[in-house]
């Protein structure tokens, strides 16, 4: 008979004395009973002494145990131009000469350096140093464009006068 299952043979297993069909599987037999540690080993030699009642200390009534849970530490980002570098003071000042200068349409470049500035503050509090560092720019973009366009402003008006108390 080969190991091959063909069509015409049962299914037969080498390894087994009997066929499939005729083994019947025996009860399992019973674990040997384990014997105690006891019979082994000396417990008595590894038992910890009773501690005698007069060398244990009463805790102490004055003390105050406060139980806290760890703070996560956490690392400031710092940025390469100082932090104080809003260029807000910058914005005020230009603001302030405008209108002592009479050149109010400055104001339409001085407020938004205003905004920006304080923008890039609070977005350097909250750590997003790229949109501070934007913000830093575009506030220090718009007062320099109050400087120019103010400079521009007070040169017109300065040869428009001259022009008409000339001519």
């Amino acid at each position: 008979m080969s190991y091959n299952n063909t069509e015409g043979e049962e299914d037969y297993d080498p390894l087994l004395v009997e066929h499939k069909s005729d083994a019947v599987p025996s009860p399992p037999q019973p674990l040997p009973q384990a014997q105690p540690m006891s019979q082994f080993i000396d417990i008595e030699q590894y038992k910890v002494p009773p501690v005698p009642p007069h060398l244990i200390r009463p805790p102490p009534h004055n003390h105050v145990v406060t139980v806290r849970q760890p703070m996560p530490n956490y690392l400031a980002q710092t940025s390469q131009s100082s932090s104080s570098d809003y260029y807000l003071n910058f914005a005020v000042i230009l603001t302030v000469l405008c209108f002592f200068c009479g050149t109010f349409l400055v104001l339409l470049c001085t407020i938004p350096a205003m905004v920006f500035a304080s923008q890039a503050k609070d977005e350097e509090l909250r750590g997003d140093m790229e949109a501070a560092q934007r913000s830093r720019c575009l506030s220090l973009a718009f007062s320099g464009g109050a400087i120019v366009f103010g400079c521009g402003v007070v040169i017109f008006v300065l040869l428009y006068t001259v022009h008409v108390i000339t001519f």
